[in-house]
C-alpha cells in the first residue's frame, strides 16, 4: 500500500504511534471520536514532520481520549522531538502538554507564557486580562 508515495512500514509507524494498529483494517465509519482523533495524527505523522498543528485535538473526546491524545502528544514532543503548535480554549489542558503557551486574541500573538509551575488559574487570568485589554502585552 503506497499512500502519497510513503511505503507501508511509514504508514504502520503512524498507526503505531498513536495506539491504531488494531484499528486498521475497520472502516472508519465505525471508529469512535477518540480513534478519528488519532487517525487524524497518523496521518499528520506520516513523512515524519518536526511540527505539528492541531486545532482543539482533545475536543468531544471521553477522560479516556483525552488521556490517550495527551499521552500521544507527549510522547511525541519528548521521544521524537515533535514541535507542537496546540489549539485550544482549556488552558489546564494545554499546560498539560506544552512548555509554553501563546495567546492569539484577534488573528495576533499578543503574549507567550511559560507554562512550568504555573497554576493553571494563573493562566486563566493572564488569558483574561490579556484578552479583555487589561494588560498591554
Amino acid at each position: 500500500c503506497m499512500v502519497r508515495d510513503l511505503p507501508e512500514s511509514a504508514i504502520t509507524e503512524a498507526l503505531h504511534l498513536t495506539n491504531m494498529s488494531q484499528a486498521a483494517s475497520k472502516l472508519v465509519g465505525r471508529y469512535s471520536l477518540g480513534m478519528r482523533q488519532r487517525l487524524g495524527i497518523s496521518w499528520a505523522l506520516l513523512g515524519n514532520p518536526q511540527l505539528l498543528i492541531l486545532d482543539e485535538p482533545i475536543n468531544g473526546l471521553d477522560p479516556a481520549g483525552v488521556r490517550e491524545v495527551r499521552s500521544l502528544l507527549r510522547r511525541l514532543r519528548d521521544d521524537r522531538g515533535v514541535t507542537i503548535f496546540l489549539s485550544s480554549h482549556i488552558l489546564s489542558e494545554i499546560q498539560q502538554v506544552t512548555d509554553r503557551i501563546g495567546i492569539v486574541h484577534d488573528g495576533h500573538l499578543v503574549a507567550e507564557h511559560d507554562t512550568a509551575g504555573c497554576p493553571a488559574q494563573e493562566l486563566e487570568d493572564y488569558f483574561l486580562r490579556i484578552t479583555e485589554g487589561n494588560e498591554i502585552a
